[in-house]
């Protein structure tokens, strides 16, 4: 079965798989198109040029423009849109699932193969999105355990806010910095922080939401113009981050079985450090569990 597969939004790209084999994947921006480009006319040629029959499916992301949904959109984990269309004057199949399922679709399909848990987590936590999906052994979501939503463009705003050059009203977080942010963290110290940069922190946390960026009303923040490589702004990254993680390992803590693999999936699934925590978290609770049981720890 020849399968291609689209991703329309930032990143656009398409791979062609052959009986479940990847042929190739091209990439808009490497078609001397900017960073983080969506899918583009030309990469859609050239990948015309390259197949040498229709595809028997063609597969298209779930995303948004606007207000209006892309395939089968963004949001939601539903069945995806399967029915039968023309391309290019042939009878094949139009594949779509909604992004938020794709990412969890994805963390399941790279997880190893060796393991066949009955129940599985996956942590979707991007610009959008944050929140846990607990899978069962078909791999249909269970439950969806909402934790922060836009917990990515959370991270963009602070560096919006340290930003002078990003305006104070109407704009909109730049997502590419929410993995700047992350980086300046590395050079903050939370043992810095003082009341003015943990309230402007906690004040990110409880916004609604940042589209557009509400930077006007942070003008009383120190972190504000202060620019972004300031000791200011590096230690209120740094208290981001913390404050982030705690909110989500908390709510891993509460509401997650004990002992279930958890998948991560998503741009702030990037962030090394966050990794790191889980893994050491995941590991002190095994030998918490050891010592009080006196046996081996469960995986």
């Amino acid at each position: 079965m020849l399968v291609a597969a689209c991703k329309p939004g930032h990143d656009g790209a398409i791979a062609v798989l052959d009986d479940g084999r990847l042929r190739f994947s091209l990439e808009s921006e490497k078609d001397s198109f900017p960073r983080h480009s969506p899918f583009t006319p030309s990469t859609m040629l050239h990948v015309a040029e390259r197949l040498d029959r229709v595809p028997d499916v063609v597969a298209l992301g779930g995303w948004q423009s606007g207000r209006l949904p892309v395939g089968a959109g963004y949001h939601g984990v539903a069945a995806p849109v399967r029915r039968s269309t023309r391309f290019l004057g042939e009878q094949v199949e139009l594949f779509s699932s909604s992004h938020v399922r794709s990412h969890i679709m994805m963390a399941l399909g790279m997880a190893p193969d060796s393991e066949t848990p009955r129940e599985q987590a996956v942590l979707v936590w991007e610009g959008v999105t944050g929140a846990f999906y607990l899978i069962g052994e078909d791999y249909t979501v269970q439950r969806e355990i909402p934790v922060l939503d836009q917990p990515g463009a959370r991270y963009a705003f602070l560096f919006a806010l340290a930003d002078p050059t990003f305006a104070d009203t109407g704009a909109v977080p730049d997502l590419s910095d929410s993995g700047k942010l992350m980086a300046l963290a590395a050079f903050g110290d939370t043992a810095h922080t003082d009341d003015a940069i943990t309230d402007t922190v906690e004040r990110i946390l409880r916004q609604p939401t940042l589209y557009p960026a509400p930077k006007e009303s942070f003008r009383d923040s120190p972190v504000y113009n202060a620019g972004v490589e300031s000791e200011v702004a590096t230690t209120a990254a740094a208290v981001l981050s913390d404050r982030l993680f705690t909110e989500f390992s908390l709510t891993a803590k509460e509401e997650l079985p004990p002992g279930i693999p958890l998948r991560i999936s998503g741009g702030c699934g990037l962030n090394c450090e966050w990794n790191a925590r889980w893994r050491y978290n995941a590991e002190s609770a095994r030998r918490s569990e050891w010592n009080a049981g006196g046996s081996s720890p469960s995986r």
